[in-house]
């Protein structure tokens, strides 16, 4: 192990994050956190087995270069857990545990803290800030509600969600003070018969022509996990499955479709086990007709010619069950300002059943919404043409170059990653195919430069977002910057919020963002391109 790496592990994160106040950097509006060692840790996989480490961590986690993981298991930053320098030949097996030495560099949020807005014995009330990631995803660990909160509320001890939000949605989370409140909690939200939640959206055009009746929505959606995209299916429930959803959702709530209504549907309480046991026979008697019929993509779900547009990959419909009400009309006309009431808990639910009703969120871009809203990181970095080498060229930076230091070229080249070793600066020919054909799409794309875009030049460009040259690692692809070089995001909020939770004889509401005010006008999109 080299001397930077053993200067490293003396200071490396392994285990739950304590954050805190100097981890933070506080500039412009955002909230940064000062980059740190962190061993990440994982299991191998089925589909990995098979691989050298190297192998499977270039396909895998393709941020960085195929030469940089063979560099690492060379020098002990990536090894089998129990060996301190693994055998960049050997094949590694499902079950084995990986570690890799990383410099952790985490996305900035909006420095907008979450707040607590109430507590009883068993649940806390927060306010949860839209952009904020509730727990550790991704490249967040720090830069959560829930590592935040315990940097500053040290007091409320350890908390468990009951639920989640969307990352770009804000307002009412409701957390746990123990594993056992947290599932009575999820209990009570499932049998949807104590627990009352309210949002508030924005939402396309004048609501059902300004009529103010309740509106029952009662239709199935599809869930593709590829493409994390959620489908309206009216109609696509087999009759050979309704069984399933019935023994998953309660009874059946009259017809797929929508209806004016001010009654809750009359269901059974479920426990929580007895659906995840409904839920895990469903799953392996649609594995077994996929084995059967050897169409990997088939869901066996009779499909009727109106619902081409869902995916046969995606997932079997589950019963949705929403409910909508017109609050007022903006002054232009132009959106309008709706209370949302899911009475069951699906992914993206109200997105998509607004959609299916004509009046998507207005700023929505994944479900119709013509406004400027969040887009997600990947189509972002797809219309940069983001690449690390690239962008380290584009701002003068030297380019990561260690192919001679760890003396693999040989293995590089017989494995027909090719690499130039004319001096430092040079790209690995298959690493610069790709860079060129990202910096294609962006260019035949030509989207148009908004928040994103200006935020994501300003945390690469501006000299106020770099650390000091004592607290960067030398061979970290991110560093001097404070965020992650290759993680562009969009921090405007979605225009969904959960106003409040209610239950028994407590209710927990947050004040209401600016755009969920009645007079509130949104930007003309076609002024803001």
């Amino acid at each position: 192990m080299t001397g930077l790496a053993v200067r490293a592990a003396a200071a490396v994160e392994d285990g739950p994050p304590a954050p805190q106040p100097g981890d933070y950097v506080y500039k412009d509006g955002l909230c940064l956190v000062r980059p740190y060692h962190f061993n990440f840790r994982c299991s191998v996989k089925a589909r990995w087995e098979g691989s050298t480490l190297a192998e499977a961590f270039a396909r895998e986690f393709p941020g960085r270069p195929p030469a940089y993981y063979t560099w690492a298991i060379a020098h002990g930053k990536l090894h089998i857990e129990g060996e301190l320098l693994s055998d960049p030949q050997a094949r590694i097996r499902a079950g084995q545990r990986l570690r890799h030495l990383v410099h952790r560099h985490e996305p900035p949020v909006l420095a907008c803290d979450p707040a607590v807005l109430g507590q009883t014995p068993d649940i806390v009330a927060v306010f949860k800030p839209a952009g904020l990631p509730v727990h550790e995803t991704g490249p967040y660990r720090k830069n959560t509600l829930l590592a935040r909160l315990r940097m500053l509320c040290p007091d409320l001890g350890p908390l468990y969600p009951v639920h989640r939000l969307d990352k770009p949605v804000g307002g009412v989370l409701l957390l746990a003070r123990s594993p056992e409140a947290a599932e009575k909690m999820r209990v009570a939200l499932e049998s949807r018969r104590d627990v009352r939640k309210r949002y508030v959206a924005r939402v396309q055009g004048e609501f059902l022509g300004g009529r103010r009746e309740t509106l029952r929505v009662e239709v199935p959606l599809a869930w593709d996990r590829r493409g994390h995209h959620v489908y309206a299916a009216p109609g696509a429930l087999a009759e050979s499955e309704q069984s399933n959803f019935r023994a998953n959702d309660g009874p059946a709530a009259g017809s797929e479709g929508a209806s004016t209504s001010t009654d809750a549907p009359a269901e059974e309480p479920l426990s929580l086990r007895g659906e995840r046991r409904a839920r895990a026979m469903a799953k392996k008697a649609l594995k077994a007709r996929r084995a059967a019929s050897k169409e990997p993509c088939s869901d066996g779900i009779a499909r009727s010619p109106t619902l081409a547009h869902v995916p046969a990959c995606a997932e079997a419909p589950r019963a949705a069950v929403s409910e909508f009400r017109l609050l007022s009309v903006a002054p232009d006309r132009r959106t309008s300002l709706v209370e949302c009431v899911p009475l069951t808990g699906r992914t993206h639910q109200l997105r998509v059943h607004l959609q299916h009703l004509g009046h998507p969120i207005a700023n929505d871009g994944q479900y119709g919404g013509r406004f400027e809203g969040p887009r997600n990181a990947r189509l972002l970095a797809r219309e940069m043409g983001i690449a690390w080498d690239a962008m380290r060229r584009q701002h003068g930076l030297e380019v990561w170059e260690h192919e001679a230091e760890a003396g693999q070229g040989s293995e590089e080249a017989e494995a027909g990653q090719g690499s130039d070793k004319a001096g430092k600066g040079t790209v690995p020919a298959q690493k610069k195919a790709r860079v060129d054909s990202l910096g294609a799409k962006a260019s035949d794309s030509a989207p148009p430069r908004d928040e994103a875009h200006a935020l994501h030049d300003k945390l690469i460009s501006d000299e106020r977002f770099r650390i000091e040259e004592a607290e960067a690692d030398p061979i970290c692809p991110h560093c001097p910057l404070l965020s992650p070089r290759d993680y562009p995001l969009d921090l405007r909020p979605l225009w969904l919020f959960a106003v409040s939770y209610a239950c028994g004889d407590w209710e927990f509401e947050a004040p209401l963002p600016g755009w969920a005010e009645e007079s509130w006008v949104p930007e003309d999109p076609a002024s803001s391109t």
